[in-house]
């Protein structure tokens, strides 16, 4: 059951801050699970659950007034950052970290960035259009970096985060 400050937490906070903190609360229920700490784990991802309903009801909630709502068309953070993901050495998560987030931008839902328009590019949850999508980018990143030194580490991510989805999900 999820704590009531929790549920008034993920009441009263905009979309945006909700991913941040579900990023946080993935790797602590990671770090607990691995530290066999299950009651603490437990208690991570029922919060996580929440938020991701709590998401999924301001999706379906078109009258719902958020930050994320009222970006231009083309949105300056998309919708992979915006949901958590993060590579590299300053900012970069943890592979199982990432994974997970991965995970969840392909079973959805997904948090309006942009235009209608925007959206439409990433199609229905757990959608070939969607996978399809998730791989574009990641291929995007890789391809506009890989010669950058500096970004070394956050390629070889990029890379074996594409790997992982074609595994997990299916190549097209």
């Amino acid at each position: 059951m999820i704590p009531e400050w929790a549920t008034k937490k993920i009441k009263n906070t905009f979309s945006e801050e909700l991913l941040s903190w579900r990023v946080k609360l993935i790797e602590r229920s990671i770090e607990f699970s691995e530290k066999n700490q299950m009651e603490k784990s437990n208690q991570c991802e029922e919060i996580i659950a929440g938020i991701i309903g709590e998401l999924k009801r301001r999706v379906s909630d078109k009258s719902v007034d958020d930050n994320l709502s009222k970006q231009a068309k083309i949105p300056e953070i998309g919708v992979m950052r915006t949901m958590g993901y993060h590579v590299g050495k300053w900012k970069g998560l943890k592979p199982e970290t990432r994974r997970r987030i991965l995970r969840e931008i392909f079973t959805g839902p997904l948090i309006m960035v942009g235009s209608l328009d925007h959206m439409e590019e990433w199609g229905e949850d757990r959608s070939k259009l969607r996978l399809d999508k998730i791989k574009r980018n990641l291929k995007s990143f890789i391809s506009a970096n890989e010669n950058r030194e500096e970004l070394r580490t956050a390629v070889q991510e990029w890379k074996a985060d594409l790997d992982y989805v074609n595994k997990t999900f299916g190549e097209s």
